[in-house]
């Protein structure tokens, strides 16, 4: 199929999902790219080489990862406030950009990225509720960074560390739809009074057609993209029929006994000290399982070492993460495949795939009712799975956007936060159906049950704070301040202890708070845009992935620090151990 005229990068057929304005957006692009305006301020150099110091190396990598936390929020929320962050963001960047690489050289090779920069800062100031189409600018810039940083001679580390980001950015602007919500109708304004309708103009004769410009300089080759999301897992096949049990070989004759030996002399009865007490023996291992979101797998790893057992592949943007200690199974909410991975614990493979709702969120276990529940991002509903049989038995209506789920197996209660619609559902497991809705902070994330003490806890994104709920009384009974943007949340009961991630980048810690006084007793830095949170009580031990950082941190309970911090994960988001506390 020919490419439309005018266009050197999309067909007809591409160009024709795209409104009007997309489409005047993409021409404007397009000849940028296609060297139509080579005389232009922002051009980028072909091969360039071009020196960076250390400092500036570290200041680059520091103002890339901020810029990734603004594009995060501003595309899960795109509000005047995450807006303002992202504008500051681009501007941080681009006099960075403009005032450490003033030679000739240094300019040619940041000519487009600042252009870019700029591009986007205008477009926010203008109208930020336009996500779609900053999302797309923003794809066009990561590809001019991601050659930028190509052309300067800098470590292997740092480079591959930005080109992370830059991977991460791709895949989480990638999945913004090009609609936004209809706003409310504005009242009608009074009738004009109508114009007289002006003569029409002679058509003007057609301008001959100008000659062909010469064809530019072929272009460096770009980096290789990212590696694409793993296709999800096929369906089990059916298990085989067992074969019938072989025959029992005949026994064996038994030997001839041999002659016992004469008993020697008994000796002198004689006390002797206790010996010392031997070390204890080692711990049971543990497993802890991690959902990577940009590779598509979930990372085992023995909580006794430390180390990766296995990373086992899963469906795409793997989410939240929950455990059946009993049935010794995982479960695993696949956001973008809209699915969920059942894995076998023993044997660490996957024994299932479940198809829910689109954009599968939050997921908790009630182990005893042999029940599942899912929440269904963008289908504001709930899937309620029999884990006997790996099947959806019912789908319940609840807010908007839910997010996070809770299970009190003992009260036969389900808690959903719903992020769109700022309350929490409560539902009646026996009855699948919401019982009572109460209202909470904005932009409710997380969820998790003090059975015992009757309380339900709460993490507010955009208000920053925590809902404590009196589960008998279905009420808000106190709201706790902790950081920037909380999200995972998690209770250590025996302790009386709840743990909470603060994942903005001016907070990056985990707030601690006393479940008896309702206050925050403590405050633990950890890595950067920290997400999820799961205790083990018996080993005095909190485990917090760090999305940014691609960690996760071990803090010991007893003494509220961080013991030691585990590698090698890409963009960890859900956490689980198994066994889980209570």
């Amino acid at each position: 199929m020919d490419k439309q005229e005018g266009f050197s990068f999309f067909t007809e057929q591409e160009l024709s999902r795209f409104s009007s304005e997309q489409q005047e957006l993409l021409t404007f692009i397009d000849t940028i790219l296609s060297s139509n305006i080579s005389n232009s301020l922002v051009t980028p150099m072909l091969v360039p080489t071009i020196p960076i110091t250390p400092t500036q190396e570290a200041q680059f990598l520091a103002l890339m990862q901020t810029f990734q936390s603004a594009v995060d929020a501003y595309l899960i929320h795109p509000t005047s406030t995450n807006s303002i962050s992202l504008q500051n963001s681009l501007t941080a960047l681009y006099n960075f950009l403009l005032n450490q690489f003033p030679s000739q050289q240094g300019r040619d090779a940041t000519r487009y990225t600042l252009f870019l920069l700029q591009t986007i800062n205008n477009r926010l100031t203008t109208n930020f509720s336009q996500v779609f189409s900053i999302a797309f600018i923003l794809q066009s810039l990561y590809t001019t960074f991601s050659i930028l940083i190509s052309e300067f001679i800098m470590t292997n580390v740092t480079r591959n560390q930005i080109l992370n980001i830059l991977a991460g950015l791709t895949s989480s602007t990638s999945v913004v739809s090009g609609t936004g919500s209809i706003g409310p109708t504005g009242a009608t304004g009074a009738r004009g009074v109508t114009g007289a309708t002006g003569a029409a103009g002679a058509r003007g004769v057609t301008g001959a057609t100008g000659p062909t410009g010469t064809t530019g300089a072929a272009g460096a080759t770009g980096v290789t993209g990212a590696t694409g999301p793993t296709g999800t897992t096929g369906a089990a096949g059916t298990r085989g029929v067992t074969g019938a049990t072989g025959p029992t070989g005949t026994t064996g004759a038994t030997g001839a006994r041999g002659p016992t030996g004469p008993t020697g002399p008994t000796g002198p009865a004689g006390t002797g000290s206790t010996g010392p007490t031997g070390s204890t023996g080692p711990t049971p291992s543990e497993f802890v399982y991690v959902a990577n979101l940009s590779v598509n797998s979930v990372s085992v790893i023995d909580s006794a070492t430390g180390g990766l057992v296995k990373a086992i592949p899963v469906g795409t943007s793997p989410f939240e993460v929950a455990v059946d200690a009993a049935a010794k199974q995982v479960y695993v909410t696949n956001y973008s495949s809209y699915n969920v991975s059942v894995i076998n614990a023993i044997t660490n493979s996957v024994i299932a795939t479940i198809p829910v709702g689109r954009e599968t969120r939050g997921v908790a276990v009630d182990a005893a009712a042999k029940r599942v529940y899912v929440a269904n991002g963008t289908s504001n509903n709930v899937s309620v799975i029999n884990s006997e049989t790996d099947s959806v038995i019912a789908t319940i209506p609840v807010g908007s956007g839910p997010w996070g789920v809770a299970v009190d197996a003992a009260a036969k209660r389900v808690y959903v936060t719903n992020g769109g619609s700022h309350n929490v559902s409560v539902i009646n497991s026996e009855t699948n159906s919401v019982i009572v809705t109460i209202q909470v902070g904005t932009s409710p994330a997380e969820v998790a049950v003090d059975a015992a003490a009757k309380r339900v806890y709460v993490t507010n994104y955009s208000s920053n704070n925590v809902s404590v709920i009196n589960s008998e009384t279905n009420s808000v009974i106190v709201t706790i301040p902790v950081g920037s943007e909380p999200r995972g949340v998690a209770v250590d009961a025996a302790a009386k202890r709840v743990y909470v991630a603060n994942s903005a980048s001016n907070s990056n810690n985990v707030s601690v708070i006393n479940s008896e006084t309702d206050g925050v007793i403590a405050t633990i830095p950890v890595g950067s845009g920290p997400w999820g949170v799961a205790v083990d009580a018996a080993a005095k031990q909190v485990y917090v992935t760090n999305r940014l950082s691609a960690n996760v941190s071990v803090i010991d309970s007893e003494t509220n620090s961080v013991v030691f911090t585990l590698g090698g994960f890409s963009n960890p988001q859900g956490i689980a151990v198994n066994p889980p506390s209570l």
